[in-house]
Formats: C-alpha cells, sequence, structure tokens
C-alpha cells in the first residue's frame, strides 16, 4: 500500500525548474516509476493481442551495419524492447586535449578523417567520459571532471553525448539504448587503435548511473569483436532499475574490464529515494558512508517527499556524489588520500572495528585507486573537498553507576567554532555500567583543530521505563587512524539531565 501510494505522487508530481545537472540524472526517480508502468500496460495490451499505438517495435531483432544486431531475446529479453536508431540516438562523441580543453573536436566511427584529423595524440592514454539518464555532455560535473583529468594529466579525453537516447521521460528506452552507445563506442575506439595506435591498457572508461552501463557495454562488445577489454572501467553509482538483478550480461560487471571499481552512493530502495546498484558487481566496490546516502543530503525519503511537494530537488544529492567524490580525488591526490577500509558490513565499520590497514585491508577510492578487490567502506565530509581521515571515538561508563536510560550527545568544536554532534545513544537506550561504546568519525574541521568537547545527557521518560536523573562518563578517547590521540578525557564526569558538561582534556592514559 506505501509503495503504491508513493508511487501515484511520484507519477502525478509536476514538473519543476530545476538547475542545470539536475536535469540529468534527477528524473530517474519520476521517470522510472512511469516508464515502468507504461511498459507493464503495452505488454499486456501485446499479451492479449490489443493493438496500441505504444506496441511500435514489431520486429524481433534490428541489425545496424558495423554495430552488429540487437535482439529482443538478447540482453534486455525481460524488457523485450529494440534500441531506437543510430540516427535517433544520434550519439556525440566530443574530443578534448590541451590543445582544445574547452572547444570539443566532434570525431565519427563512421568517418575516419575526423579521427585522423583530430587532436588525438597516440602517445598519450584515452579516457571516456558519458553521463546519464536525461543527461548531455555540457552537464557542470562534466566540465569539471573532464578539466581536473587535463589538469593533473596531459590525456585524450572522449565525452560520449546520447542525450537524444537518453531524453526524459523514456527511461526504459534509455536502458536499452545503453547498449547501442556502447557498440557505438567500441567500434570508435578500435579504429583509433587500429589508425594511432593507442592500446587497451591506457583506455579508461568512465560512467555514471546509466552512463556506468553504457561503459560496460564499450567493454562487452570490445570482447565480442575481438576478444579485448578496456584496462580500466569506472562506475559511478550504476543505475539500479532494470538493471540490477539481472546479471553481470545486463548491468556493468568486473568481467568487462581488466580492473572495474565502482563507487556506491545510492544504493537504495527507489521508494527511499535510491537509484543505485546495491550488488558487488566490481573487481572493487566503494561505499562512502555505508552507499546509500551521504553527509549533507538528508534523508532519501525526506528528499522524495520534499521534490514532490516543493520542488527541491534533495534526492539527487546522494546519486550525484559519486561524480564529485571521484573529480575531488583527481584534484586532491594528497595527503588526503579517499582510504577505505575491508569490513564484514557497514554496522561493524561504523562501530570502529575496521580501521586497521594491516594484511592489505585498506584500499584508496576514486581516480588514484590502489588496485586491489573486494569491497571497501570509508567515510567523507559532507562539502568539498570530501576526503577525510577516519577517527575512533571510545567511550566508558562508570562501573560504580547505576543503570539508566536515555541518551547522550557528544558535541565536537573546532577552533574555528564548527560543530559536530555525535548521538552515543538513543532516546531509550539501555545504559549500563561500565560498558564501551566505539564510533567511527570523519576527522573534520570540528576535530582537527579540537577546542572543545561537551556532553549532553537526556535521560528517557517512558510509560513504563524511566532515567535517573544523573549519569556519567569515565573516559572518552578520540584517536585517528594512525593511533595519534585527538583528544582523551580520564576520570569520571557526572552528567545530569538537559545539562551540558564541558569535558576536561587530560593527558594522563585511562
Amino acid at each position: 500500500m506505501l509503495i503504491a501510494f508513493f508511487a501515484v505522487l511520484l507519477v502525478v508530481s509536476p514538473c519543476f525548474s530545476i538547475e542545470a545537472d539536475l536535469h540529468g540524472d534527477a528524473n530517474i526517480y519520476d521517470s522510472v516509476i512511469s516508464s515502468l508502468q507504461e511498459l507493464k500496460a503495452v505488454q499486456l495490451a501485446d499479451r492479449i493481442g490489443l493493438q496500441t499505438p505504444e506496441i511500435i517495435q514489431r520486429a524481433e531483432s534490428v541489425c545496424y551495419d558495423e554495430l552488429g544486431c540487437f535482439d529482443k531475446a538478447g540482453t534486455f529479453k525481460h524488457l523485450k524492447q529494440l534500441p531506437e536508431p543510430p540516427e535517433t540516438v544520434n550519439t556525440q562523441f566530443l574530443l578534448y586535449t590541451r590543445k582544445n580543453p574547452h572547444d570539443p573536436q566532434i570525431i565519427d566511427y563512421k568517418k575516419p578523417e575526423t579521427v585522423l584529423e583530430s587532436n588525438i595524440d597516440p602517445k598519450l592514454p584515452l579516457k571516456f567520459i558519458t553521463h546519464g539518464f536525461g543527461g548531455r555532455n555540457n552537464l557542470t560535473w562534466i566540465w569539471e571532471m573532464k578539466n581536473a583529468l587535463l589538469k593533473m594529466h596531459d590525456v585524450n579525453i572522449i565525452v560520449i553525448d546520447w542525450s537524444l537516447g537518453a531524453r526524459v521521460p523514456y527511461y526504459v528506452a534509455a536502458a536499452v539504448n545503453s547498449e547501442l552507445v556502447g557498440a557505438q563506442a567500441a567500434v570508435l575506439y578500435y579504429f583509433i587503435k587500429d589508425k594511432l595506435g593507442i592500446m587497451e591498457k591506457d583506455l579508461h572508461l568512465i560512467g555514471f548511473s546509466l552512463g556506468a552501463h553504457v561503459v560496460g557495454f564499450i567493454g562487452k562488445r570490445m570482447q565480442e569483436l575481438r576478444g579485448t577489454k578496456p584496462g580500466r572501467i569506472t562506475g559511478l553509482d550504476p543505475a539500479s532499475p532494470l538493471f540490477e538483478d539481472y546479471g553481470g550480461n545486463v548491468h556493468i560487471y568486473k568481467d568487462d574490464g581488466e580492473f572495474v571499481d565502482i563507487l556506491h552512493t545510492n544504493a537504495d530502495l527507489l521508494i527511499y529515494g535510491g537509484v543505485g546498484i546495491l550488488e558487488i558487481i566490481g573487481h572493487v566496490d566503494y561505499f562512502p558512508n555505508g552507499g546509500k546516502r551521504q553527509p549533507g543530503c538528508g534523508s532519501t525519503l525526506k528528499g522524495a517527499l520534499l521534490d514532490i511537494f516543493k520542488g527541491e530537488r534533495e534526492r539527487t544529492c546522494n546519486h550525484e556524489r559519486a561524480v564529485h567524490l571521484f573529480t575531488d580525488s583527481i584534484l586532491n591526490p594528497s595527503p588526503c588520500k579517499y582510504i577505505g577500509y575491508s569490513c564484514s558490513n557497514y554496522s561493524d565499520f561504523q562501530l570502529g572495528r575496521c580501521m586497521s590497514c594491516e594484511e592489505s585491508n585498506c584500499a584508496q577510492m576514486g581516480y588514484h585507486t590502489s588496485k586491489e578487490t573486494g569491497v571497501y567502506y570509508l567515510l567523507t565530509k559532507e562539502k568539498k573537498p570530501f576526503c577525510a581521515d577516519v577517527a575512533k571515538l571510545t567511550v566508558r561508563f562508570p562501573e560504580n553507576i547505576k543503570k539508566s536510560f536515555g541518551s547522550i550527545i557528544l558535541t565536537f568544536i573546532g577552533q574555528s567554532g564548527v560543530k559536530e554532534n555525535v548521538t552515543l545513544t538513543q532516546k531509550d537506550e539501555k545504559l549500563s555500567p561500565g560498558a564501551v561504546k566505539e564510533v567511527a568519525l570523519p576527522v573534520n574541521e570540528a576535530l582537527k583543530p579540537l577546542s572543545t568537547v561537551t556532553a549532553l545527557y537526556l535521560r528517557y521518560n517512558g510509560w513504563f521505563t524511566k532515567g535517573a536523573e544523573t549519569f556519567g562518563l569515565a573516559s572518552v578517547s578520540v584517536k585517528d587512524s594512525q593511533g595519534n590521540v585527538i583528544f582523551n578525557s580520564c576520570g569520571d564526569e557526572t552528567l545530569k539531565d538537559n545539562e551540558y558538561k564541558v569535558l576536561t582534556q587530560t593527558s594522563a592514559t585511562c
């Protein structure tokens, strides 16, 4: 019932005026739901033999010269849809180099002279960047990423603009078109390789959301054509609807490249505003802040409601954070390294149980990734630069105190006045004598340099359970990932209900 309620709300929501970037994958929420409803109606009509204007793809397969054939029983057999003709998709390949960093050269896989007469330098690596659903080549994040890459390295960059094939609100068509665009790019790459000599090891494909599947299809088609793979593929929060749960032949997967790294930033259910894939699909999968929602973005469910009733685009923040984290990692390779930690799950990581880099338990997320394998978690800040070290907060309760129920909130205040609140216990949580609480924290301006730490105790006042008037702290310790002490307070501190207590920093070992 709840899902149906939100589905109706999303379908009938009006079109709002939004910023340039958010014309892109922001619309995935509304359009996915409406497109899927239309798809079901068409498929139902097809099964019962009802002729409707929407049923326009009579053929079971279609072939396009060097691009090969596409079949309804093939990759997208769960949709029984064919890609639109190349003339409709109208894919554009825009070349940027340090010789033309702002004015692109258009190259065409059907016109060899556009490649041979371009600024492509065969001695330099080649990178493809592509947008997702509703996107286009002039999105701010594409320009920022392209500029960052050209600033850091002398490279050839091709931006794939398939905006007509990814146009809103036709998400189902865009999903199917992603395979066609991947085939076009693969053909273009091999022409560049044959004529100019840029090898697969120097080919890096970067795609966001639906574009992550485009670059996956480039790798798939390269293997079909010649049995080779791109040196690296980066998937930035790959889109989930119509892809997840259908296997690696449908979505971006580790088999598509020699090395495939995935950043998950919005891997949650669609009803909660999530559109990213939750599955482990790369050689290495990074889940910053757990991979569902990002600091500074708010709740995805709250964002969805605000989008409907207020016209705000909060929910796009989590999804788009993937591209901003990646671009930030290009521009800020040091001293912060976007270190991810191997852990059995995010909950254990949040409890500070996986903060050791011994035995190769760490990997660097982003452009300068260390080519490790596995699943890694990390914390980031809510504003640029996003990169943050991880600190471990350890709090001990006194042994000689009565149990209680209530919330304890610690506030870290930096010398510039920046504050960071940490809710140590929930409002009705049992507080036991001698208990230890551990929490992983991002090291931000509130922690370095740290000025003051305060504690607030709020006793629980329920119908059947009540907290004590006072509780206490035996010690509070904050250490960074290298074990350096950021804050240390030893000695019992009495906390009165609803009163702030400034903790005294001590040099003694607790």
